[in-house]
């Protein structure tokens, strides 16, 4: 798989970009860009990053140094990277293999699968406390070679350390989950003058008991009794849960019901409980969603009593709780629930701002953390759209008197709209007064000022002298050019000369289209902006460094890709394609870093 960006996966949680990118370097091949990924809201480590090389060999040679190198505790994995993100979630050539000894090594197995099977991508050991746990995840580069894998398992040909691997398909664990057949039944709540045999009446009606267990504890001063019972077959199994939460004859009603449920290690038990705590969570979020207050600064001095008359001042109050700690001591946070939505209103309104006992209130809707989480986005993305207005005018205010500038703010807003000075068809001349020429705006007069990323002002506008701009941490650049149905841009011939009218350049199909919906393209759209642009610059960069490398102005890849990625999302994603498109606009990035810099 020839790429020359490479994926960075199991990385220690405090590494930054910097961090990353040192490591990266210790393979002495030159690294283009270092990114570690992070949560959009938390900004916390997301535990992988992407590399980017000058050339898939060095990325390949990179890769050879760097895969399975232990830092901080953790063996770092390193694999090419994979855009299509529908590739990376089908699996396909993804396989588990058991029997693992504990002295294998990561380099050791990936170079036993490399040497017996075929081309492998990535291997993780699973550990537990620093000890392997005895298996294995291999991702092999296609298909043909994982099948060739499972077909070499079967007949005992995969055998490390004196022990035979077993391969098969690897399952996430919902799939686990969902498929899983089970024949061992936990039962507790065993009337204790019960006996054993009289306890296996009550389940072989449903099968074959092949074995049980029961014990008794002394649990408070009481005995308990609880066990297991293991059947012939999964259906027998699960037809005899209809005991659960039922009582047999003679037990008096002072007795807790029979428990009958499906036998589990305690990791599984721990998930199941968390499952089922999370949806007693959020069924009761539903169901007193606008009723239920959070009331925070409150003062320590303040009992849940006196919360509980001065909200009912506002309407019925059906739960006040006021948060403690272990010894008594107010949290000074509490939660009231009210009869309806309009009271509970009414509540956030007279109270919010309240002062009691010299503190004042914070009084609002009780929001689960998923929303909390969204809304923080939605006001971070607002913050930014109001950074970047704001750029855009101290951009505008900053050109004016200065020609370079304006005709390089011209050319950003005329490539956002797919057109370019100098455009063939009657478009006016490089320096005419046509439609769309560079010294006229057009019969629509002058386009609308287009917003610069939050973070760059008068002077920054492509990151600052041989810097990145801010949303450049990956490297990359894009640019997709004509809308549907407009002739494509062609460079001016004071960049490139003349330009015969065949050039051979033609306009990508729509947008829309059905050939260009793919998963990838709803994938780029469905991110965040920042986010998105990153992706889009992953894929750009390398083709523009290698475009102006072959001219000897590769220090001018930053900037140019800078000024590709303040486009239309859709005109960007097109350039990837389109190898000539994106010669053309390059070349005209590069007019304008000529023009500005004589300026």
């Amino acid at each position: 798989m020839s790429s020359n960006s490479l994926y960075l996966g199991n990385l220690p949680p405090h590494w930054d970009d910097e961090s990353l990118r040192l490591f990266v370097n210790d393979c002495g091949e030159a690294c283009v860009s270092a990114h570690v990924a992070r949560d959009h809201v938390t900004q916390l480590s997301r535990g992988y990053g992407f590399a980017n090389f000058v050339d898939a060999a060095s990325a390949e040679r990179a890769r050879a140094h760097l895969n399975y190198e232990a830092r901080d505790g953790r063996v770092v994995r390193v694999m090419p990277r994979q855009v299509d993100p529908s590739i990376r979630r089908s699996g396909s050539g993804n396989m588990f293999v058991n029997n693992v000894d504990e002295g294998v090594t990561h380099k050791e197995l990936h170079a036993f699968f490399e040497s017996a099977v075929g081309s492998v991508l990535s291997v993780r050991i699973p550990t537990s406390r620093g000890t392997p746990k005895g298996y294995a995840f291999v991702q092999f580069a296609n298909r043909a070679d994982a099948e060739k894998a499972m077909e070499m398992a079967k007949a005992g040909a995969l055998v490390l350390h004196d022990k035979a691997l077993v391969v098969a398909p690897f399952k996430s664990r919902a799939q686990r989950l969902a498929s899983r057949k089970y024949t061992n039944l936990y039962v507790k709540n065993i009337p204790v003058d019960w006996s054993e045999e009289r306890l296996l009446d009550l389940f072989r009606p449903f099968g074959v008991v092949n074995s049980h267990a029961f014990r008794e504890i002394s649990l408070g001063g009481s005995a308990r009794r609880f066990g297991f019972v293991n059947f012939e077959t999964h259906e027998q199994a699960k037809a005899a849960l209809q005991l659960h939460h039922t009582r047999p004859e003679g037990v008096p009603e002072s007795e807790p019901p029979l428990y009958v449920q499906q036998a589990m290690t305690k990791t599984e038990r721990e998930r199941f409980m968390s499952r089922k705590l999370e949806e007693k969570r959020r069924q009761r979020y539903l169901e007193t969603r606008g009723r239920n207050l959070y009331v925070k600064n409150v003062a320590l001095e303040v009992s849940e009593e006196r919360l509980h008359e001065l909200f009912s001042q506002h309407g019925t109050v059906q739960q006040c709780k006021l948060h403690t700690l272990p010894d008594g001591t107010s949290k000074g946070v509490a939660h009231v629930l009210y009869a309806t939505k309009e009271e509970a209103t009414n509540a956030i309104t007279a109270l919010n701002n309240f002062e009691l006992e010299g503190k004042r209130l914070f009084v609002a809707l009780h929001q689960i953390k998923e929303d909390r989480l969204r809304q923080m986005a939605e006001r971070n993305s607002r913050r930014m759209a109001a950074s970047a207005m704001q750029s855009q005018n101290a951009m505008m205010m900053a050109a004016r008197g200065n020609p370079a500038a304006m005709q390089m703010l011209m050319m950003r807003q005329m490539m956002m709209r797919g057109m370019v000075p100098g455009g063939a068809g009657g478009a006016g001349g490089a320096g005419g007064a046509g439609a769309g020429g560079a010294g006229g705006a057009g019969a629509g007069g002058m386009m609308p000022p287009m917003p610069m990323q939050p973070g760059y002002g008068p002077g920054q506008m492509m990151g600052g002298p041989g810097g990145m701009p801010p949303h450049m941490q990956m490297g990359a650049a894009t640019a997709g050019m004509p809308h549907p149905g407009m002739a494509p841009p062609q460079p001016t011939a004071a960049a490139t000369g003349p330009t015969p009218a065949s050039s051979g350049v033609a306009p990508p199909p729509p947008v829309g289209a059905a050939d260009q919906e793919s998963q990838l393209v709803r994938e780029l759209a469905a991110l965040p902006e920042d986010d998105r642009k990153n992706k889009i610059g992953e894929m750009l960069y390398p083709k523009v460094e290698a475009l102006l490398s072959s001219s000897g102005q590769g220090d001018k890849a930053p900037k140019v890709t800078g000024m590709l990625l303040e486009m239309d999302f859709n005109e960007a994603f097109a350039l990837v394609d389109d190898d000539s498109a994106l010669a053309g606009m390059v070349r005209q990035a590069l007019e304008v870093l000529a023009q500005q810099g004589s300026a």
